[in-house]
């Protein structure tokens, strides 16, 4: 699964900020389209009430023909007091009581109203009025534009203000995690936020490259002290088996010697993984192919699978290119094999090259699917897990695999058993290389 860049923190000022500006000038806008309309239905619906009152009284009641403006037409359903006006048109007909307005080709206001059994209405062109809000409309879509365009430059600034000391910040931690040693964090900055997760940062640098230092030293220690044993342990086996000794007792040599030699690898294993780093040929020996490296285990297993009755299968045809770490590719295979021939009762262990690395199949009762994410983890041993063993070997070869780029998948054997791939070339060191794959 690939990660996805992260997004820009100034991005997101600059985002915000505009956002912010131009929700504020849209509802500024609405808000000033709501008082146009309001203005137009009360005001103005004021205003014809009392243009219609004086004509009524002032023009109609004298039985004159009311004085007009060339934009106002009054229109009647029968002659008022003796005075003949034009008659309502079908438009008009359904048109409430009060102030409405009539929209199509000449919009215009209408007020009507019923009294002494009269049916006056008045219709008013709002051409004008009309002009003049879409006047105040345009300007306002084109104020909220402009407001949009300062807000994303003001915003911009904004976010280079802010984040100046932030990358600066950010500056100078990249560049103190490049240091082997400590560099303190020597920044000019305000006593604000910054300030105090810059102080946060130099703290834990500081706590992190003695934690390193102390690990480094004691990796040292350890390495030191727990080989010279080993190497006494294994001088004087080497002088023991100089002696006159009977079969049972050079038996038992070879075991020790084969368990004192799986502790010296198993120790250089642990001090690589405490340093996380790839290994030197002083930790693993002088880099071999897999056909190579895999003869010691194999040679070890392969006798321990006839002692079990089983057969136990070698197939070297495929070459995987390369060359590897003795003692980090042997412990993956001495693993890998001992799991097949510890829980196998019947059938065969397979151990097979490919052209990417090489597989181990053996025939024993299987892992659950549900399984394949949880077995490689340290302390997790399968349902039919049996007799010795705390579950930590998978978990060793995940970790192996990380360190190296290597990926290993599990799969079900279709001749029942479980299959165990490798993958050392063409392998993604990005990606989780101790992966799982059912089927």
């Amino acid at each position: 699964m690939t990660a996805k860049s992260p997004q820009s923190l100034s991005r997101r000022v600059v985002l915000s900020f505009a956002t912010l500006l131009t929700l504020v000038a849209g509802l500024y806008s609405l808000a000033l389209y709501g008082i146009m309309e309001f203005t137009e239905e009360h005001l103005i619906g004021q205003m014809l009430d009392e243009d219609m009152t004086l004509l009524i009284d002032n023009d109609l009641r004298q039985g004159r023909y009311p004085r007009l403006s060339d934009v106002t037409v009054l229109y009647a359903n029968k002659p008022v007091y003796g005075v003949q006006l034009p008659l309502i048109p079908s438009a008009f007909e359904r048109v409430p009581e009060g102030f409405s307005e009539t929209l199509g080709e000449e919009p215009g206001f209408v007020y009507r109203r019923r009294f002494d059994g009269y049916d006056l209405v008045m219709w008013r062109s709002q051409g004008g009025f009309e002009v003049k809000e879409i006047a105040i409309r345009d300007r306002a879509l084109w104020a909220l534009l402009l407001v949009s365009v300062i807000g994303v430059v003001a915003g911009w600034w904004l976010s280079q203000r802010i984040m100046r000391p932030v990358k600066k910040l950010a500056a100078a931690i990249r560049e103190a995690a490049r240091s082997p040693v400590y560099q303190p964090l020597t920044l000019q900055l305000a006593k604000d936020e910054v300030g105090e997760l810059a102080a946060i940062c130099d703290e834990a640098l500081r706590r992190l490259h003695d934690a390193l230092a102390r690990e480094k030293a004691f990796t040292g220690d350890v390495s030191h002290e727990l080989r010279t044993p080993l190497t006494v342990i294994q001088t004087s086996l080497e002088l023991l088996e100089m002696g006159a000794l009977n079969e049972t007792q050079k038996a038992q040599l070879t075991r020790l010697d084969r368990a004192t030699a799986s502790m010296d690898r198993i120790t250089t294993i642990f001090l690589i993984l405490a340093r996380n780093t790839r290994p030197t040929e002083a930790d693993g020996g002088t880099p071999d192919t897999v056909s190579g490296i895999a003869a010691w285990p194999l040679g070890i297993w392969s006798e321990e699978a006839r002692k079990k009755g089983l057969s136990f299968e070698i197939d070297l045809e495929e070459n995987c290119p390369g060359t590897y770490s003795p003692v980090l590719l042997s412990t993956v295979i001495n693993n890998l094999l001992k799991n097949a021939v510890h829980y196998t009762r019947q059938g065969y262990v397979l151990f097979r090259t490919t052209k990417f690395g090489f597989d181990v199949i053996d025939t024993g009762p299987g892992i659950d699917a549900d399984e394949y994410d949880r077995i490689f983890k340290p302390y997790v041993r399968g349902v039919h897990a049996s007799g010795e063993g705390v579950g930590l070997g998978l978990s060793l070869v995940a970790r192996i695999a990380e360190i190296q780029g290597w990926q290993v998948r599990v799969s079900p054997n279709p001749s029942g058993g479980t299959v165990f791939s490798v993958t050392l070339v063409n392998a993604e060191p990005s990606r989780v290389d101790a992966s799982y794959q059912a089927g």
